[in-house]
């Protein structure tokens, strides 16, 4: 998807990236890293951002989202601060995320399964 076609919208996205909304900043750094082809620029630092423990989810002790977990695996980058959760989270038996029906597959498989590809990168490591 990246090349000129879509460069318009970088002005819009990249000041998405500075929004309150970790859902704008999600989409935001993922446009990003399609409309520029360049991951490391914006994308890994938001992404980053969105996963580690602390901050925002420090209060509600949430998981982190699991298509920002999802996209930094494929990317092959892990967080250090998120190694010591990706077991908790591989293999965790409850519910960690609310289920909700109405929106696709549970986002507890979606974290699991990322949280599972994390981890088998760093085994190949």
């Amino acid at each position: 998807m990246h090349g000129t076609r879509w460069r318009p919208l970088l002005p819009r996205v990249e000041a998405s990236l500075r929004e309150p909304a970790p859902a704008t900043r999600l989409w935001a750094a993922q446009a990003h890293r399609r409309i520029t082809g360049d991951p490391y620029a914006r994308c890994v630092p938001v992404l980053t951002d969105l996963v580690r423990p602390g901050g925002e989810r420090a209060a509600h002790d949430t998981p982190p989202p699991p298509s920002a977990l999802a996209t930094l695996a494929e990317l092959g980058v892990t967080p250090d601060e998120i190694r010591p959760h990706l077991r908790a989270w591989a293999d965790s038996e409850r519910r960690i995320i609310p289920c909700d029906a109405r929106h696709g597959p549970p986002e507890d498989d979606l974290l699991r399964a990322a949280a599972r590809a994390h981890l088998s990168l760093l085994a190949d490591r």
